[in-house]
């Protein structure tokens, strides 16, 4: 099988979870960060190696993801990437210096840095909280006795109907600070090994990299909630660039925010468009439309578009108003307090008192009603 090394200064434009061109059109951020010549230093693993860690099965992307083929990586100080043993180690250390490098960049355009992104996210998948809600449906008397009198001290979770578990776990789980937030998971979690018997997995402190050949053309990268997936190079020939590990970094960062879900973590791709694409396209220093070009998209036609691929640049445009005239930390409350389908995207907007360009506070409906008004007034 021929062999590549991933070129990392060429131009692409990245499907169903990404967007752009090649050019700036408006944005605020700036130029690429492109990895050095020099790859970082780290350590490639066999699957046979003594101390070999196995890739995430939990939360790891839309079906993308690593899988029995996956028998090596390379780890660097932040990053693990795992592949096929017949992709060259030179791609392994290309991809991780790649993320590597940016991904100060990405956290902090999120407010984050790598230190205090840590400290956020859950140590365990979402999906491992959501299996233990769908157990303690079915009223399993060990759980009730077990777990929701520990959580917290001034709930009577015994006294709670199935309803109220189911709904009222989310919504306890999204108010807790990042300690309490923790504890609970392992809760959570030790109980659900207890119950099922299946192993729990905590996640790893590295951006856990895929390269999976099943990629392809159609979609070759997506951010998940342990880090990215690519196309192996042998999948894909086209060649990635800063700005796209930037774009998927920042899909990781937004998915940080959900920690109980009704399903999976992927669940933020339910939420508009212009928000969670045109976040990471932004954020990313893609290319966005222009504010002259306004009254050529709504955001309903961006909401009830059926290719959502034609519109990244009428996503960083929408996403740029809702940014310049709001704090991206109360912004980012958009993901942790719909998780779960506890509070509607449209109630939770309302609740956070966004301003438009006047310094006024807008509703959803309002915003989506004068978005082409407001914007074409914006300077």
């Amino acid at each position: 099988m021929k062999k590549h090394s991933y070129t990392l200064l060429a131009a692409l434009v990245l499907s169903a979870c990404g967007g752009g061109g090649d050019s700036e059109k408006e944005t605020d951020a700036p130029s690429d960060t492109t990895p050095s010549k020099t790859y970082v230093s780290g350590n490639t693993m066999q699957s046979g190696s003594d101390g070999y860690i196995e890739y995430p099965t939990e939360d790891v992307g839309q079906g993308y993801y690593c899988n029995g083929s996956s028998d090596k990586y390379f780890e660097s100080e932040f990053v693990r990437v795992y592949a096929n043993s017949a992709v060259g180690n030179n791609n392994l250390m290309a991809v991780a210096t790649l993320v590597q490098n940016n991904m100060s960049f990405s956290y902090g355009k999120m407010n984050f840095t790598t230190a205090s992104l840590k400290e956020f996210m859950p140590q365990y998948a979402p999906t491992i909280a959501n299996r233990f809600l769908q157990t303690s449906e079915y009223n399993d008397e060990l759980a009730y006795n077990y777990v929701y009198t520990g959580i917290h001290k001034d709930v009577d979770w015994k006294s709670m109907t199935a309803s109220d578990v189911i709904y009222g776990i989310p919504d306890h789980y999204q108010s807790l600070d990042t300690q309490g937030a923790i504890d609970t998971a392992l809760i959570l979690t030790e109980k659900f090994s207890e119950l099922s018997g299946a192993e729990v997995e905590k996640r790893s402190d590295k951006v856990i990299v895929c390269l999976a050949g099943h990629m392809n053309k159609s979609r070759f990268a997506e951010g998940t909630f342990h880090g990215l997936n690519f196309a192996e190079p042998e999948a894909d020939s086209r060649v990635l660039e800063s700005v796209y590990t930037k774009h998927e970094l920042i899909h990781h960062v937004q998915m940080q925010h959900y920690r109980v879900t009704d399903g999976s973590v992927v669940g933020i791709y339910n939420l508009p468009s212009w928000l969670v694409e045109g976040q990471a396209v932004y954020l990313s220093g893609q290319s966005i439309a222009k504010r002259s070009e306004v009254s050529n998209t709504s955001i309903d036609d961006m909401n009830n578009a059926s290719d959502k691929n034609a519109y990244y640049e009428e996503y960083g445009l929408a996403y740029s108003y809702l940014h310049l005239n709001n704090d991206v930390s109360t912004i980012n409350k958009l993901y942790s307090n719909t998780a779960s389908g506890i509070t509607s995207f449209e109630s939770a907007f309302d609740a956070l008192n966004l301003k438009n360009h006047y310094g006024q506070v807008m509703t959803y409906s309002s915003f989506k009603s004068n978005y082409q008004t407001w914007v074409a007034d914006w300077k």
